[in-house]
C-alpha cells in the first residue's frame, strides 16, 4: 500500500519533467531538420560555385587563347610589313598603332589592314606614306566592295604607272569610284586596264580623268579589263607615231592629232574630229589597227559629247569614295563589322599583354624537349616510368 502511494507521488512529480523532456526533444528534432536544410543549401551553393567558377575559368581561358592567337597572327603580319618597308622600331610601333586604329573604324580587321599595308610596302611606299595613304585605300576597298589587299594592289599600281604622288591617292580613288558607278566596269577592270595603258597615257600627256573616261566608255561597249587597256595603249601609240598611209587618211578626214607644240591633243577632241568627219569602221581599223580599231570605233559611236560629259563627272567626283564608305558603314552589317573590329582590337591588345609570357613558356618547353632528346635511352625510359607511376597515383586519388 505504501509502495503504491510512493509510486503515485513520484510519478506525479516526474510528469512535468517528462513533458519538459518531450518538448525539448521535439525542439531538438526541429533544430536538426533546420540544420540539415541549411547544410544542404550550403552544399548546393558550394557545388554551384565550383561549377560556375569552372565555367568562368574555362571562359577566361578561351578568351586568353583566342586573344593570343589573334595577337600572334597580327604580330606576324606586321613584322612582314616592317620587313618589306624596312621600318625602324619607332615606325614599326606607329604602323601597328595605325593598323589597330583603322581596323576599329572600318569593316576590315587588323590582319586585313596589315595585309593591305604589305601590298603598299611592296609597291615602294615607306612607313609614313603607308600610314598616310591607308585611309584612302580603305575607302576604295569599301566603296569598290573588294578585299583590302586587292584595293591596295590596284591603287598602288595605278599611282606608280601614272607617276603620281601619295598625295594624289584620294583624288585617284574618287575618280575610280565615280567611273565604276557611272559605267559598265568595276574596280578590278579599271585596275587591269590602267596596268596596260597607264604608263603610255601618262607619257603622251593624257589626263588621268580622260584616260579613265575612255576606259569606262569602252566598258559600256563590252571592251573591258586588259582588252580596254591594250586598245587604249595601241591607239595612243598609233596617234603618236602614225604611218604615212595613216597620216594621209587623217588629213583626208581633217583630223588633227597633235598641237602646234607637237603634243597629243585630248582624246575627246580627236574623237570629235573623227565623229564630225564621219569616219567609217574601215577607216577606224586602218588608223588604229585590229586591236584598237573596234574600241575607238565604240568611242566615236558614243560621241565626243558623251566623253566630255563623263570627263566632267570624274573631275567633279571629290569626296565620292568617302561618302559611299560612310553610307555603307551606316547600315546594320556595316555597324556589325565596326563592332567586330573594336572587339578584335581589345582582344589583340589583351593578347599583346600575354604574348611575352607565352613566348617564355614556349621557350622553356623547347629547352625541356631539347634536354629530353639529349638523354640516353635508359634515362628516357626511367623518366617515362616515373610519369606512369605519377599518372597511376593521380588516377587512384581521383577515384577515391
Amino acid at each position: 500500500m505504501e509502495a503504491g502511494a510512493i509510486y503515485v507521488k513520484i510519478g506525479a512529480k516526474l510528469e512535468p519533467l517528462d513533458k519538459a523532456m518531450r518538448a525539448v526533444n521535439t525542439k531538438l528534432k526541429a533544430f536538426e531538420a533546420k540544420t540539415a536544410a541549411v547544410a544542404n543549401r550550403i552544399e548546393r551553393f558550394a557545388n554551384n560555385t565550383i561549377k560556375r567558377t569552372g565555367l568562368i575559368a574555362a571562359a577566361l581561358s578561351g578568351v586568353g587563347v583566342v586573344s593570343v592567337k589573334m595577337a600572334g597572327d597580327f604580330e606576324r603580319a606586321m613584322v612582314r610589313v616592317a620587313a618589306v618597308s624596312q621600318a625602324t622600331s619607332r615606325q614599326f610601333r606607329e604602323l601597328k598603332e595605325a593598323a589597330l586604329s583603322y581596323a576599329g573604324a572600318t569593316e576590315y580587321n587588323a590582319k586585313q589592314v596589315a595585309e593591305g599595308m604589305t601590298f603598299m610596302a611592296m609597291a615602294g611606299f615607306k612607313a609614313e606614306q603607308t600610314i598616310k595613304a591607308m585611309p584612302s585605300v580603305l575607302q576604295l576597298a569599301t566603296a569598290g566592295m573588294i578585299d583590302l589587299g586587292a584595293a591596295a594592289d590596284i591603287t598602288t599600281n595605278i599611282l606608280t604607272g601614272y607617276g603620281m604622288a601619295t598625295e594624289d591617292l584620294a583624288k585617284v580613288n574618287d575618280i575610280l569610284v565615280s567611273a565604276m558607278t557611272g559605267a559598265n566596269v568595276d574596280l578590278r577592270m579599271l585596275g587591269e586596264s590602267f596596268k596596260y595603258a597607264g604608263p603610255v597615257a601618262k607619257g603622251a600627256g593624257v589626263a588621268f580623268e580622260e584616260a579613265a573616261t575612255a576606259i569606262a566608255l569602252m566598258g559600256n561597249a563590252g571592251i573591258q579589263g586588259s582588252m580596254a587597256g591594250t586598245a587604249l595603249r595601241t591607239a595612243i601609240s598609233r596617234l603618236l607615231n602614225p604611218t604615212k598611209s595613216v597620216e594621209k587618211l587623217l588629213r583626208r578626214l581633217g583630223v588633227e592629232t597633235k598641237t602646234a607644240s607637237g603634243q597629243l591633243r585630248s582624246l575627246t577632241s580627236i574623237i570629235g574630229d573623227l565623229e564630225r568627219a564621219g569616219a567609217t569602221t574601215a577607216d577606224m581599223m586602218e588608223i588604229f589597227g585590229d586591236r584598237a580599231g573596234p574600241a575607238m570605233a565604240a568611242l566615236v559611236e558614243q560621241g565626243a559629247a558623251a566623253m566630255a560629259e563623263f570627263t566632267a563627272r570624274l573631275r567633279d567626283s571629290e569626296g565620292i569614295a568617302a561618302r559611299i564608305e560612310r553610307d555603307l558603314l551606316n547600315t546594320w552589317p556595316g555597324q556589325w563589322d565596326l563592332l567586330k573590329g573594336e572587339i578584335e582590337g581589345i582582344a589583340i591588345t589583351l593578347g599583346n599583354d600575354l604574348l611575352p609570357y607565352m613566348k617564355v613558356l614556349v621557350n622553356l618547353a623547347g629547352q625541356l624537349i631539347g634536354r629530353f632528346q639529349g638523354l640516353d635511352k635508359e634515362q628516357r625510359l626511367q623518366i617515362l616510368r616515373w610519369v606512369a607511376v605519377a599518372g597511376a597515383v593521380v588516377g587512384v586519388v581521383t577515384a577515391f
